[in-house]
């Protein structure tokens, strides 16, 4: 369980550091537009990996998402081990995060 929360901390430092080297080489590519889901979205894969918001918003994605890994990681440990009560209450985290979520997405 520590693990996933070291590799999605790791992982998301380096995307952020190669989104900031690439926003150091290429400054004009950083227009506030660009920083926006939709506009990511729209935009094809091969144009992506060179932008630096790319990077970025992805380093701040998986920063956010960790803990969410953390407590499915924490859910299949627990029912691995058959303590069924801490996997219940794992299951009801997860569903208090997932709920959390959609409502933000729907607002």
């Amino acid at each position: 369980v520590s693990r996933t929360l070291k590799a999605g901390i790791a992982g998301s430092g380096a995307l952020m550091v190669a989104g900031f080297a690439l926003a150091m080489l290429r400054p004009e590519s950083m227009a506030a537009d660009q920083w926006q889901l939709a506009w990511l979205a729209s935009q094809p894969l091969s144009a992506l990996v060179a932008h630096p918001s790319f990077y970025l918003t992805a380093g701040i994605l998986l920063l956010m998402f960790t803990p969410i890994l953390r407590v499915l990681m924490t859910l299949i440990t627990f029912a691995i081990e058959r303590d069924w009560r801490y996997v219940l209450i794992s299951a009801a985290v997860l569903l208090i995060l997932s709920i959390s979520i959609v409502l933000a997405a729907l607002d």
